[in-house]
């Protein structure tokens, strides 16, 4: 029998950082519509990829704010690519709209960061 590798909250953490930074590396690099919502779709489904440990309420609510941020980011993707030509017709808007997307994955980067650290901080006080 084969034993089965669990992913812990270093690999998610690990895993999520890199699709962000992905995800944000090649919003940079794009001007045409839906060529950046490939990466944030890859980085959404990272961050629900793996059962994450949950400690104290402090790291629960940070899992749970780095995944609706980069849900959010997202969504806003998708309205920018496929919404209606009416709520995205104006270039203020769009931009406005644009702008949100990497500021929501640069949350979610640094919450990321948060939880890495206070799970450290627990697994030290653990031993």
């Amino acid at each position: 029998m084969r034993a089965t590798y669990h992913l812990d909250w270093r690999d998610w953490v690990s895993n999520l950082c890199d699709a962000i930074d992905h995800a944000l590396d090649d919003i940079d690099q794009s001007s045409a519509r839906g060529e950046a919502a490939f990466p944030i779709e890859y980085a959404f489904d990272c961050s629900h990829a793996t059962a994450r440990e949950v400690v104290d309420p402090r790291t629960d609510d940070l899992e749970s704010t780095v995944v609706y941020a980069v849900e959010a980011a997202l969504t806003l993707q998708e309205i920018l690519d496929n919404g209606p030509d009416d709520a995205t017709s104006k270039a203020q808007e769009r931009h406005k709209i644009a702008s949100a997307i990497p500021a929501l994955l640069r949350y979610a980067r640094a919450l990321l960061d948060e939880y890495a650290s206070a799970m450290d901080r627990h697994e030290e006080q653990a031993r």
